[in-house]
């Protein structure tokens, strides 16, 4: 079996695998930026914000000086009253997670490949 997890994606499997994923401990989007490149969810999440003018939009310096806590605390109660874009961000920081811990699983099982 050919292992999941994959920092250089080659195809369109292997990147729906590997879209979200963990830098520097922060959930990051794999070509979820303007221009293509890598971007930090939570950029990801306020370009989305910002385009469906969703009450969470917060501009650059804001971001700078908010933590990941609030971010998480602000996002749930969106994602809690049905909002997409804050249900999203769960779901991608769940995908990261997962992806880590299977990241570990198939490093301890080496038959894989």
């Amino acid at each position: 079996m050919q292992r999941l997890v994959t920092d250089d994606p080659q195809n369109n499997t292997e990147v729906m695998f590997n879209l979200a994923y963990v830098k520097d401990k922060e959930v990051w989007i794999r070509g979820g930026g303007d221009d293509g490149e890598d971007c930090t969810l939570i950029d990801f999440t306020n370009r989305m914000c910002e385009r469906h003018d969703c009450l969470f939009y917060m501009t650059q310096n804001e971001i700078e000086e908010d933590d990941i806590d609030n971010t998480g605390d602000r996002l749930l109660e969106c994602s809690m009253s049905g909002c997409s874009v804050g249900t999203t961000y769960f779901i991608a920081i769940q995908a990261a997670e997962l992806r880590e811990r299977l990241r570990m699983y198939e490093a301890k099982d080496g038959d894989l490949e």
